[in-house]
């Protein structure tokens, strides 16, 4: 039988030949990841155990996804045009302030592509 892309790639970083479920391996790190919610617990982990450096800091990537905007920053006035923007119509729509202005932010045509298909 064939093996899994996981198992391909884990196998490859660990420099074997192969890999099986269950098999315990010690793999070189492409890329380590963390958020804005496991980061801040992992980084005073690390410093509890008495580390100081990281294994290469150019693979190491901290990703602010839930707090966006960041809960201790307070927002801007909206300028007194915002009832027409597609960042006001996408929070009305939501419900949600913030979440839904950033995401029109990365998708412009959002609010408008909502409206179209309503």
């Amino acid at each position: 039988m064939g093996h899994t892309i996981v198992e391909k790639i884990l196998a490859r970083a660990a420099g074997r030949d192969a890999v099986s479920p269950g098999d315990i391996v010690e793999a070189r790190v492409d890329l380590a990841l963390a958020n804005d919610v496991t980061a801040p617990i992992g980084i005073a982990e690390f410093e509890k155990a008495g580390f100081t450096k990281v294994f290469d800091p150019t693979k190491i990537a901290l990703v602010p996804d839930h707090f966006t905007p960041n809960k201790d920053i307070k927002r801007p006035p909206r300028p007194s045009s915002s009832a027409s923007s597609p960042s006001a119509t996408a929070s009305r729509t939501t419900g949600r302030s913030g979440a839904s202005a950033s995401s029109t932010c990365c998708c412009p045509n959002r609010a408008s592509w909502r409206r179209a298909t309503s």
